[in-house]
């Protein structure tokens, strides 16, 4: 179970109340930069990244969004814009709930702020994490950090991941070019790290992975 999953109780109940569930397919756009923040989202099942162009337009890759997991929250918060584009990493079902709804809670009620709070508080402190590996961590590192980050909530002992993102988008996260992605991986299949498929990867030893 993830901290967002562990947080969000009153807010779930409150997208299923509220909210209506849609069906997006994989390489759909939630949302577009500078669309009107109306809506928030809690996305069922899937895979989701929170992006950006950059001025020579390439993909930056910002976030991951898993299943359990709420999107455009801030922005409710903090009255703005979308400063970034949501797009469909896979096939998702995602809650829709309008903002108004939220922001009567946020008036309201004290459970859904501290569950607001508590997972935006958790988002800025991972991200502080996230930017310190990009500063100061190599690229096998930085790999390998967000191989556990796409794990989380996984108890075996072997962590199976499905690979939902390709090595171009996990590129745009960690910051290397795709040739280095697949350089790696195959490094850690030779010595035996990981287990890996065209569909899927097996951290098989956890404390070598980037090494």
């Amino acid at each position: 179970m993830t901290v967002d999953q562990k947080a969000h109780n009153a807010l779930y109940e409150l997208f299923q109340e509220n909210g209506t569930l849609h069906a997006f397919k994989r390489g759909d756009l939630v949302f577009r930069k500078d669309d009107p923040a109306n809506n928030v989202f809690y996305i069922e099942d899937g895979l989701l990244k929170i992006c950006q162009l950059s001025d020579s337009g390439q993909g930056v890759t910002f976030f991951i969004r898993k299943g359990g997991e709420y999107f455009g929250m801030a922005e409710i918060v903090l009255h703005q814009i979308h400063s970034c584009y949501a797009q469909c990493l896979t096939d998702c079902r995602i809650w829709v709930l309008p903002s108004r709804v939220v922001e009567e809670r946020l008036r309201t009620d004290l459970q859904v702020n501290q569950e607001i709070l508590f997972t935006l508080t958790n988002r800025l402190m991972h991200q502080e994490h996230m930017v310190e590996q990009l500063i100061s961590k190599s690229v096998s590192a930085r790999l390998a950090w967000l191989l556990c980050q796409l794990s989380r909530g996984k108890q075996e002992r072997k962590k199976s991941i499905p690979l939902r993102l390709t090595h171009e988008e996990m590129s745009q996260i960690v910051g290397c070019s795709r040739q280095t992605i697949s350089e790696l991986f195959n490094e850690w299949r030779t010595r035996g790290i990981i287990h890996y498929t065209r569909n899927s990867l097996t951290i098989i030893q956890r404390d070598k992975l980037g090494s």
